[in-house]
């Protein structure tokens, strides 16, 4: 591979380059951002690590005005590597694709996006690419930046997703559509860390020192929003009242997306006195953003849990039963599977009191719970046309049983 366009050589990564790997590897700076300041790498790991071949991938240098200055590789994805990113094996073919820039006197030039879009053509007319996929850090905003230049969307986050200097770090996945013109990529796409940068940043000119808390719930945060999902942010003000809602759907309307804009807006004061009952799902459920929520609501003991998952129970069990009795079997069927969605909570919350795990996604759930809880964990997907009556029974049964366990759980 050789390809040359205006200042940019990118050619095949070859043994001779190690001596760039060592150079670029062993840079702080550098390693802040790729690989970790806590990985220290020799001649010896590098050959080992770089000089394996990637299946279903290549490795690739790239210069600027002929001196080397970066190092790209991508692979396309099959088999558990559409797990491993949450994203779908549907036919299309999709490549990830990782890289860095070595030289920090050429970070911010606009190069590694010239870099990427040079990449992208070349991967669709020849690799066939229908699809690139990028996991950047949350906090790498520079990387990011240059990213959307080039047409990436966030998708979603990815918690936990990699390790890195020690710890499990979040991640976005990024897409780039290539079966869209390159000259419409740009601007086109729902970017979800710009619009929390928006929305922060209206919210301390709007409330300055009250805002205390702003954080990330629902379906972004757990990695399984689509397009057209709700955008759910819990935001937390000092000294609250009627105005500050006026003036926050005014900063809604204004940083665009307002349709889809959803959460929890209120006080310090009423949150402090909330019902310790709903404590614990809050702070499983939403990520810090500003401030801390652990430090704004009141503490709560295991009692709490087993009276939110009960109370939170007894709605569904009441809800099929008085449909299932006052209205006809038209509308049992239509609002069945959005009685479901909120089983979802119910198992996240049941299993995490008889495990003490608490799994943020439907698919950690999935693996982790028993048979029964699976098989109604996954009604709210339930196709068009499905069997209501065994549907039914089989929730309608759970939830009894589901009462049953609570039970031991008090008296465990």
């Amino acid at each position: 591979m050789r390809i040359r366009k205006d200042e940019i050589l990118i050619r095949d990564f070859t043994e001779s380059d190690l001596t760039l790997l060592l150079k670029w590897l062993t840079d702080d700076r550098v390693l802040e951002f790729y690989e970790g300041r806590d990985v220290r790498f020799t001649g010896e790991t590098l050959a080992a690590h770089f000089l394996e071949e990637i299946p279903g991938g290549f490795r690739v240098i790239f210069e600027y005005g002929d001196t080397p200055i970066g190092y790209g590789q991508a692979y396309r994805l099959s088999g558990e590597m559409f797990e491993e990113y949450d994203y779908p094996d549907d036919g299309r073919v999709v490549f990830a694709m990782d890289q860095f820039i070595g030289e920090p006197d050429y970070w911010s030039r606009g190069i590694g996006t010239s870099f990427l879009r040079i990449m992208a053509d070349y991967l669709k007319n020849d690799k066939a690419a229908d699809v690139i996929l990028l996991d950047p850090h949350q906090n790498n905003f520079r990387a990011i930046r240059a990213y959307e230049k080039t047409g990436f969307r966030i998708i979603r986050p990815l918690p936990e997703h990699e390790m890195f200097e020690g710890k499990k770090v979040d991640c976005w996945l990024m897409e780039l559509n290539l079966n869209i013109p390159a000259d419409r990529r740009q601007g086109t796409m729902f970017d979800l860390n710009r619009y929390l940068d928006d929305l922060i940043r209206g919210c301390r000119e709007a409330f300055g020192d009250r805002l205390v808390y702003a954080g990330l719930q629902g379906s972004w945060l757990r990695g399984e929003a689509r397009e057209g999902s709700d955008i759910d942010v819990m935001v937390v003000l000092d000294r609250f009242g009627r105005e500050d809602m006026d003036r926050y759907r005014e900063i809604l309307q204004s940083i665009g997306e307002y349709e889809r804009s959803c959460g929890f807006l209120c006080g310090k004061d009423e949150l402090l006195r909330w019902s310790p009952l709903e404590t614990c799902q809050l702070l499983h459920t939403t990520k810090d953003l500003v401030g801390v929520l652990a430090d704004l609501v009141p503490p709560y003991a295991r009692e709490d849990e087993i009276e939110y998952v009960r109370f939170s129970l007894g709605n569904v069990y009441q809800e099929l039963c008085h449909r299932f009795v006052h209205a006809d079997r038209e509308k049992n069927t239509a609002k069945f599977r959005g009685t479901c969605k909120y089983v979802f909570f119910l198992v996240q919350n049941l299993h995490f009191l008889e495990s003490g795990r608490f799994l943020l996604t439907r698919r950690e759930l999935k693996e982790d719970v028993s048979a029964e809880d699976r098989e109604v964990l996954v009604m709210a997907e339930l196709p068009d046309g499905f069997d209501f009556d065994r549907a039914f029974e089989t929730l309608f049964a759970w939830c009894q049983e589901a009462f049953a366990r609570l039970e031991k759980l008090e008296q465990a």
